[in-house]
This record gives C-alpha cells, structure tokens and sequence, in this order.
C-alpha cells in the first residue's frame, strides 16, 4: 500500500467536488439534517472513510486533521461562513496534500 493514498485521495476528490458539486451538497446537507436514514448513511460513509486514513501509512492525528480540515472548507462553503477565496483553496489543499507525505 502506498503511504498517504487514501488521504490524497480524499483531498482530491474534495478539491473536485468543492469545485463542481456546491449546489447539489447544499441538497445533500439539508436532506440529511431532515432524514435520519440519510445522516445515518452519511455517518456509515464518513466511518468509512476515517477508518481507511487512519490506516494510511501516515500518523491519524494528521490524517485526521486532513479529513477536518477538508470538512470546514465544505462548512464554510456551504452555510457561507467566512468562505475563502478560490485562490486560498487551492492553496490549502495542496498543504493537505503535502502533508499526506
């Protein structure tokens, strides 16, 4: 297995969604706050995943940080808290992903 490959993925694929998919994680976020069987879904599916990079070859304290991290830029995206500009983003996702190193 190769170290950190969980993590980068993650920081990937949230470096696409966060670009492509804002509006429909809107729909997502307000489904599961009105439907337990959606949150428990989404519960499943974020164990899942915090299993998979706490066994990523990297510390899980960092792999955890990574995966929360990436869960405040989609809070701030999507209540619009202080979201931060594009360019900023990507700046911090490419930290994450040296970080998964």
């Amino acid at each position: 297995m190769e170290k950190g490959k969980w993590s980068r993925a993650l920081v990937e694929l949230s470096r696409w969604d966060l670009e492509h998919n804002s509006k429909l994680n809107v729909g997502a976020l307000a489904q599961s706050l009105l439907d337990y069987e959606t949150s428990k879904e989404i519960d499943t599916n974020y164990q899942y995943v915090q299993k998979k990079i706490e066994e990523d070859m990297i510390s899980p304290v960092t792999a955890t940080i990574i995966r929360l991290a990436i869960d405040g830029l989609y809070y701030s995206e999507l209540l619009n808290v202080a979201p931060i500009e594009k360019k900023l983003r990507e700046k911090v996702l490419n930290e994450l992903l040296n970080m998964t190193k």
